[in-house]
């Protein structure tokens, strides 16, 4: 559920208050881990019945590989930040020959 994490940061940025935001997001893990599913299995209404806002674009955040590309600092997870080190390192291994 690494994008438990992700969900949570998503509420915070709508002005949900990051102690509920964290109530939410572990309800909806449990569900989820109950259940056997990921995250975005669940249904729409399981998420708006913690939040009546969420709509259908809580989909577009929630998954491993969006929350992994969600962190998008220097030397991140993000797939742009893992080729830059890897060409970094590359070109320094070259220069040290």
């Amino acid at each position: 559920y690494l994008d438990a994490t992700t969900f949570m940061e998503f509420l915070i940025k709508r002005g949900i208050p990051q102690r509920t935001a964290h109530g939410m997001v572990g309800r909806l893990v449990r569900s989820a881990m109950n259940r056997g599913i990921a995250l975005a299995e669940l249904p729409l209404s399981e998420f708006q019945a913690e939040c009546a806002d969420l709509d259908d674009s809580v989909y577009e955040i929630l998954g491993t590989r969006k929350a992994i590309e969600a962190f998008q600092s220097y030397g991140s997870t993000a797939a742009v930040q893992v080729r830059a080190q890897i060409d970094s390192w590359k070109k320094r291994m070259e220069e040290s020959r």
